[in-house]
């Protein structure tokens, strides 16, 4: 790679890096006031003024949203992968946790230690096994109400009334497709 190369493309990773930067100081200042500002807010309304010039403005503002969503996508999806791994990186903690206890057992030793580390085989407290659930008291029992929400839709639709709900039907959601 010539000198010349190199610093086209020096030049042009400080320029994305900037552009990234100018990008993640937009993004955090509006997730920060969750939502955008009231001058931000009139610069959008003018993309909808019945304006030719506006059509690829509109366009753009759907691409930009749409990445958005897409950027929310691939976190989602490193975060899952992130969880699979940290989970089997758990299993295998247990894995070994649960050899050694047994080889310790086996070996009829409580404690053993290294230079820096020790292991200790301790009992565990005393623990409840519900061998059967349904012979269980209810006073035993715990539960967290849950509204349904679709069966009081239902019947507030059909003119049932329901007290402490009520239908709204005003909000709207916007569609980009």
């Amino acid at each position: 790679m010539t000198e010349m190369t190199q610093a086209i493309e020096l030049q042009t990773n400080v320029y994305m890096q900037k552009e990234q930067d100018l990008f993640n100081e937009f993004f955090d200042s509006i997730v920060e006031q969750a939502k955008l500002s009231e001058e931000q807010t009139k610069d959008l309304a003018k993309y909808f003024e019945d304006k030719p010039e506006m059509l690829a403005k509109r366009d753009n503002l759907a691409e930009f949203v749409r990445s958005v969503y897409a950027r929310a996508d691939f976190f989602k999806g490193e975060a899952k992968l992130m969880q699979e791994k940290a989970s089997r990186c758990e299993r295998l903690a247990e894995a070994f946790k649960d050899a050694i206890a047994q080889g310790m057992a086996d070996c009829g030793a409580k404690k053993v230690g290294g230079q820096k580390h020790y292991f200790l085989l301790k009992n565990n407290p005393a623990s409840v096994e519900i061998t059967n659930p349904e012979l269980v008291p209810a006073e035993y029992m715990t539960w967290e109400p849950k509204m349904d929400k679709t069966a009081i839709k239902n019947d507030l639709q059909e003119g049932r009334e329901v007290p402490g709900c009520r239908l709204v039907a005003n909000k709207t959601h916007l569609e980009i497709k």
